[in-house]
């Protein structure tokens, strides 16, 4: 079991709340890349693999999974999931980064 954070309003009005669970936590360091993250939002229940957790300087940010693909010799990134609504995606990331934090603190990384 994960730390659930509480995401009020989160999604389409009349909603309700939302939580975000942080699943599990994997530590990788490469450029800015800290972890790859499992996240659980719910309702309704969407799990998401392979969140990737960055770090720069005091910054940290989430990303959502992407695949990589080739366009004139350029590797570039296609984004498995979109959170259109900026709002919401400002939310996810914040109660995503909080739920990883209370993660940690449980000792629970690997």
């Amino acid at each position: 079991m994960g730390y659930r954070a509480q995401c009020p309003g989160l999604g389409a009005p009349g909603a309700g709340n939302f939580t975000v669970e942080c699943r599990s936590f994997k530590r990788v360091e490469k450029n800015t890349l800290r972890s790859f993250v499992t996240l659980t939002v719910a309702p309704p229940g969407i799990t998401i693999n392979d969140v990737c957790l960055h770090e720069r300087a005091d910054h940290r940010w989430l990303s959502l999974p992407a695949r990589t693909y080739q366009q004139d010799n350029t590797t570039r990134w296609l984004p498995i999931v979109v959170i259109e609504d900026r709002e919401v995606l400002r939310r996810f990331q914040a109660d995503g980064l909080e739920a990883i934090d209370r993660y940690l603190q449980q000792g629970r990384a690997s």
